[in-house]
């Protein structure tokens, strides 16, 4: 069988579609609180996260995304925003040149903090740490 320009596109879309079905079976399947609230696990917050945040890079909108799923925006945003447990994050220190004394740090918020010494980046470190 050949394939045809699209292809790939087309299996995305429909693995996504597939992904929004089984999310939108299992946002369903919840059950409500005392007050008429959906009580969603971990783990279906997470799914859902996840496909919003793959949905948001591809171009979606935020409130668009929680009709879709048939979830409260404001309730899609905060599991947006919500930090990750973990406080640490690992840091790649990049050397500018082989053998260079001088060093970039590119820190997992963004922040890049070139020429700087290795003793400089090791103060840092620990400072952060």
């Amino acid at each position: 069988m050949r394939r045809q320009p699209g292809d790939a596109s087309q299996m995305k879309e429909n693995h996504a579609e597939l992904d929004r079905d089984h999310l939108l079976q299992r946002i369903a399947a919840t059950t409500t609180g005392g007050r008429g609230r959906r009580l969603y696990s971990r783990e279906l917050r997470e799914s859902v996260v996840a496909y919003a945040r793959e949905r948001l890079m591809n171009g979606g909108r935020q409130r668009g995304v929680a009709r879709e799923l048939g979830i409260d925006e404001c309730t899609l945003s905060w599991w947006l925003r919500k930090k990750s447990k973990q406080t640490m994050k690992p840091v790649v220190i990049v050397e500018k040149e082989p053998g260079g004394a001088e060093v970039t740090m590119v820190l997992p918020n963004g922040i890049r903090i070139e020429n700087l010494q290795l003793v400089e980046v090791m103060t840092l470190v620990r400072a952060l740490g």
